[in-house]
């Protein structure tokens, strides 16, 4: 397994995350991961974002739906006759009606009674949304072996973000019949070689990743055979995480 690291000198940066290849789908803990490939050490940055986000529709469940979502009512969904002589039940009624027959008519029923149904909007669980993880890194290279660990570090990751091809060979034709899915990370941080107890990120796919070069100047560094470097990169990285989250994966530290 080849380890990738920045800055070189480890000890002088206790604090580091680890962005390791993964090729498990097996267990959403990693506890049992394979990992393979590279494994890339960058120092620790400052805020590390976890945002939990789950997901509601709205559901018009109408008077008698509603009632029953509440609990609040029998078996029996007639209307009690003391109440029929209430103009807003009668206008409501009416464009009950009418709706049946003709929506038009039930606009116009609204229009004259002055009254509009409650639709007994109920907000409904639909799902789990994939958490995201967006990390920003400023890269100053004091070195040329650190400039080439640079550029090591990116490639690895530019490489990892895209598919491979699967081949659709005969009948004289050569060409790209589909994907193979990316590996994906997984995502650890640490202070020396103990792990902080920061949410566990489940293994999550790169989705994007931008390199910026010498934003701030236009200064380079020279390497032993007049070799440049770019003195400043700055790189941008967004995962998402590969299965949504339960309840039961919050006791398990994520």
């Amino acid at each position: 397994m080849a380890e990738l690291r920045f800055p070189l000198d480890a000890e002088s940066y206790k604090g580091e995350i680890r962005f390791s290849l993964v090729d498990s789908l097996e267990r959403s803990d990693t506890n049992n991961a394979k990992f393979k490939g590279n494994t890339i050490h960058l120092f620790l940055p400052q805020g590390v974002q976890y945002m939990d986000k789950v997901e509601y529709e709205n559901a018009e469940l109408g008077a008698v739906g509603g009632a029953i979502a509440d609990g609040n009512t029998d078996a029996d969904f007639s209307i009690p006759s003391e109440q029929l002589g209430d103009k807003g039940i009668q206008g409501l009624l009416v464009n009950s009606i009418t709706k049946t027959f003709s929506p038009g008519a039930a606009e116009v029923s609204r229009a004259r009674n002055k009254v509009a149904p409650n639709p007994n909007t109920r907000a409904l669980f639909k799902q789990v949304n994939l958490r995201t993880f967006s990390f920003q890194f400023k890269l100053q290279p004091v070195s040329e072996a650190e400039a080439e660990m640079i550029g090591r570090i990116i490639k690895v990751f530019r490489t990892e973000l895209y598919p491979s091809m699967i081949a659709a060979q005969g009948l004289g034709i050569n060409a790209s019949a589909g994907y193979n899915f990316p590996d994906r990370f997984f995502i650890q941080q640490f202070y020396g070689n103990k792990e902080l107890p920061a949410q566990k990120i489940a293994p999550a796919y790169l989705d994007s990743f931008t390199t910026n070069y010498n934003t701030a100047h236009q200064t380079f560094l020279r390497g032993k055979n007049g070799k440049p470097y770019f003195s400043e990169i700055d790189i941008a990285m967004t995962f998402m995480e590969s299965k949504p989250l339960s309840r039961k994966d919050i006791g398990f530290g994520f």
